[in-house]
């Protein structure tokens, strides 16, 4: 499944219903430490939301979004694997995540249209405001 997903809607819904194409079974349960969780259980993935987390729809689609990078990317890890390693899976999938949730092109095309501020990008692409933060840094940076 790596880097199959296409983006036909900025919906909450719509990434849920990605997933479940995809074969990826999420399931929303009381995560104490996490707001999401991954997991690759033989050729099955599954991601674990806890719903109870999320103060708005928006901040969901980033985490299901980073947690379906880690399926895209085939980033798994668990409790054995050095920071270093983590670290490099974690950006991995978040890198992922920015390209799905805010193509560089549909950036550009949204920026040439007047949408400017770092607030009016984040509404216009339905993330938080520090997130989109994060995705012009990344931009930028690269």
């Amino acid at each position: 499944m790596q880097n199959s997903f296409t983006i036909k809607s900025k919906s909450l819904d719509e990434l849920y219903r990605i997933a479940e194409e995809e074969g990826i079974k999420v399931l929303s349960f009381n995560l104490p430490k996490n707001k999401a969780v991954t997991v690759n259980i033989g050729d099955d993935c599954y991601i674990g939301v806890d719903p109870a987390v999320f103060g708005r729809e928006y901040e969901e689609r980033v985490v299901l979004a980073h947690e379906m990078g880690h399926i895209a990317t085939g980033g798994f890890y668990d409790t054995d694997c050095s920071q270093l390693q983590r670290d490099k899976i974690e950006h991995k999938a978040e890198k992922w995540a920015i390209h799905f949730l805010v193509p560089i092109k549909l950036l550009k095309e949204a920026i040439k249209n007047g949408v400017y501020t770092t607030s009016d990008l984040a509404e216009h692409f339905s993330v938080p405001v520090n997130y989109m933060e994060k995705v012009l840094k990344y931009y930028t940076e690269k």
